[in-house]
């Protein structure tokens, strides 16, 4: 296509220029002819030569700057030199693919103030945008007239392709697939007409994909051995004027599919031991290992700060062996740095989320994000879903200590940010129920017997109830301590209620609450457990002696 069959846009845009600049424009193709000068001569209209400054640029490619004819060579042999109104030049390329296709200049009068270096400099700025705009213009319509002529040629050629390739209307109907296509999804009969969607349903590595959606990143089994990944997706709309999209796919490489498995079970396995059988980790257990078998983002929510971003660490480190890499923010610093940290600035020339592109990030209290750092982010979030590019998805990692459903719905957190994060929502609740308690420390118990050589260790009934009613203020971290030291005390088969006590009594951990007989079990206690004399006894207690043997004497100790 050639530039002068825009000449209606041309003309548009050169006095629309020359109103902004408040300097004249001139526009030529390739061969030198004019398509629009709106320059005012008084005298008679200078042509366009070869060995001009305009004429240069057509052969170099190349933007040229003269601020005064009088000291550019080529000028001062032009015949018409002395005619000449001119005095300062710009020009700028305009290119089609490689190929320069014309040229858009400012020109200037000898007697002007719009002739100085910063009025030029600013020029080229505004001519450089405009001669992209008019390239990319015939670029497209170029490309648009090759396929029209060339579809079978085309169409031949994406059939020799290694990767699978497909290309489906704005309701996602099939419009074109290649034979690699029908290779790797032949087992969901794709048909020209046929929604794609529909054909990946019958393909899906995954069992819930489906109903996920099909983003970049998304991997499919083959019918033979491996699986294909959908690695690109390109809204054809600047090309083709319609909401068209173009799928490619590629191999996964098995080696790197068995390497990822076995990192995978390593998690598998953590993530067993640590959620247990306790009936209120069943659900968080069953979430947590599906986000294992697929990207999307993550929210982990739980009261204990310290476990959620534990668990978050170990899907984000399990996410960078794969060669995905990774970046932390903790959400709770400063509101300043956080900005800086996750778009940019004085601090950090590269932003966070630039940098999380085809990689995890993890946001670590993100329930302590400002209400419009969330609304910005969400926003890029899902902008860049939206625009599907190959390597560019971003996994979200997140933590939090409050009930994030309740702040979206008291309008304190953005409802597009919970929306994006919550795929694999992981609710960790606290060991507050009896048979919770009872099934940690027993699961702990047994791993830590094991870790110091004294397996067989259990422990009697009575202890058991005993530990369920105790006060366990950091949830199972007080209880997985508690466990490895009553493991490390023990020396006999069977933990027993002394044992217990013992245990508690030495290192300080608390016993029973909130039972009116608490002062009874405290003394008590103190005397079977402490090795404390009463002297030393009533002290800790707060009391006289006096007040201690009265207390002894009314509880019969």
């Amino acid at each position: 296509m050639e530039l002068m069959e825009l000449n209606q846009e041309v003309e548009t845009i050169a006095y629309m220029m020359k109103r902004l600049l408040c300097a004249d424009v001139t526009v030529v193709d390739k061969h030198l002819n004019s398509l629009v000068n709106t320059f005012e001569y008084e005298k008679k209209p200078i042509d366009v030569q070869v060995n001009s400054v305009v004429g240069s640029v057509i052969v170099t490619g190349e933007v040229r700057v003269v601020e005064d004819k009088r000291e550019f060579e080529e000028c001062i042999r032009c015949p018409q030199f002395e005619e000449c109104e001119i005095k300062s030049i710009v020009g700028v390329p305009i290119k089609s693919f490689s190929e320069c296709i014309g040229v858009i200049a400012i020109l200037t009068k000898r007697e002007t103030k719009e002739s100085g270096k910063e009025f030029l400099n600013n020029a080229v700025c505004f001519l450089e945008k405009a001669a992209q705009m008019l390239g990319t213009k015939i670029s497209n319509q170029d490309y648009k007239k090759r396929l029209e002529k060339q579809p079978a040629l085309i169409n031949e050629l994406l059939n020799y392709m290694k990767e699978a390739v497909a290309y489906v209307d704005e309701q996602k109907r099939l419009l074109f697939f290649n034979r690699r296509f029908q290779d790797v999804f032949g087992k969901g009969a794709p048909e020209i007409g046929k929604n794609i969607e529909a054909v990946f349903d019958e393909a899906s590595h995954k069992k819930r994909q489906g109903e996920q959606g099909y983003s970049v990143g998304a991997v499919f089994q083959k019918p033979t051995n491996g699986s294909v990944k959908l690695t690109f997706v390109q809204n054809m709309k600047e090309v083709e004027g319609q909401e068209n999209y173009l799928y490619v796919f590629e191999d996964v490489c098995v080696e790197m599919i068995q390497k990822r498995q076995s990192k995978m079970y390593d998690l598998k396995q953590w993530i067993e031991e640590e959620f247990g059988i306790a009936p209120c980790m069943r659900e968080a257990k069953q979430i947590a290992l599906r986000a294992i078998d697929n990207e999307l983002s993550i929210l982990i929510e739980g009261k204990q700060k310290r476990r959620n971003d534990e668990l978050a660490k170990r899907y984000l480190f399990r996410y960078a062996a794969d060669g995905k890499g990774m970046l932390e923010i903790e959400c709770g610093e400063d509101e300043t740095i956080v900005k800086q940290e996750l778009f940019g600035g004085i601090l950090r020339s590269c932003s966070g989320v630039e940098m999380a592109k085809g990689r995890a990030i993890c946001l670590y209290s993100i329930d302590q994000l400002p209400l419009y750092l969330q609304n910005r982010l969400a926003e890029y979030l899902t902008k860049n879903q939206m625009q599907g590019r190959v390597g560019s998805s971003i996994r979200v990692i997140a933590t939090a200590k409050q009930n994030v459903k309740e702040l979206m719905d008291r309008k304190l957190f953005s409802d597009k940010l919970f929306y994006y994060i919550t795929r694999n929502w992981i609710r960790i609740l606290e060991a507050e129920e009896p048979q919770d308690i009872r099934c940690y420390i027993e699961q702990y118990i047994a791993g830590y017997a094991n870790i110091y050589n004294k397996t067989g260790i259990k422990v009697k009934e009575e202890a058991l109830s005993y530990l369920e009613t105790c006060r366990w203020e950091d949830g199972i971290y007080s209880l997985k301590r508690f466990a490895e030291l009553l493991v490390i005390e023990q020396n006999g088969a069977i933990i027993t209620l002394d044992n217990v006590k013992r245990v508690q009594f030495k290192y300080g951990y608390k016993g029973l609450g909130g039972t009116d007989d608490e002062q009874e079990e405290r003394v008590r206690e103190l005397l079977l457990y402490s090795g404390k004399t009463k002297k030393e006894i009533a002290k800790e207690l707060g009391i006289g002696r006096a007040t201690l043997y009265r207390w002894l004497e009314k509880y019969n100790l």
